[in-house]
């Protein structure tokens, strides 16, 4: 994609905003913190006005670069309020380099503007589980069922497995499961415990 780009300008090709998107797009694919000077070559010798799908990009770049505050920074320095995806994609990033201190306040923020983004929950509580931190992990889980953070593509499915509680590897929570929370503390700790001696993660 890159050397198209580069080829393209050379031949006195004019990039629109798309054009950037897939370039950008391409940098934090292949892990290229360079990235940043398409972005200005963008704002200033093509006089694009930034979206806030660039901007996804550039927070998505460096995130995957492990320069998170970076990222952060970039992404309040935005003429847009950071929304739901933005900070979606500090708190991945923050997953990938086990950085807990941002990755909460990453998650607070996505709770702030969605409660009931069960991504967000789900990759919250990974984190505490990655931590060896399985009380958090639960707490999260709890916050997940108390907020009704369903899982629209599964939200009728119920647990299944050779155990009592389903597997926790599949296991996705529903609004059939629990009964004012009782029932699903049991179950959240059964299955946090299933993923920390096997070695697995919440489902996704």
């Amino acid at each position: 994609m890159l050397c198209l780009f580069e080829r393209m300008r050379r031949r006195g090709g004019k990039p629109n905003s798309i054009t950037f998107i897939s370039v950008l797009n391409s940098c934090s694919r292949v892990g290229l913190i360079e990235g940043h000077t398409y972005f200005e070559l963008m704002t200033n010798d093509s006089s694009i006005t930034p979206t806030i799908e660039h901007h996804t990009c550039m927070v998505d770049l460096l995130g995957r670069a492990g320069q998170i505050e970076r990222a952060i920074a970039t992404m309040k320095k935005t003429t847009f309020h950071p929304n739901v995806v933005l900070w979606l994609t500090v708190l991945g990033s923050c997953r990938k380099w086990r950085d807990l201190e941002l990755g909460r306040h990453a998650f607070e923020e996505v709770i702030k503007l969605d409660d009931k983004e069960a991504g967000a929950y789900v990759c919250m509580a990974n984190m505490y589980v990655d931590a060896n931190m399985q009380k958090d992990a639960i707490k999260i889980e709890a916050m997940r069922v108390r907020n009704e953070a369903w899982k629209a593509r599964k939200l009728e499915m119920e647990c299944q497995g050779g155990n009592k509680y389903g597997s926790p590897e599949s296991y996705i929570l529903s609004p059939h499961t629990s009964m004012n929370g009782e029932r699903t503390a049991n179950e959240v700790t059964y299955w946090i415990e299933e993923t920390k001696h096997k070695g697995k993660k919440i489902a996704t």
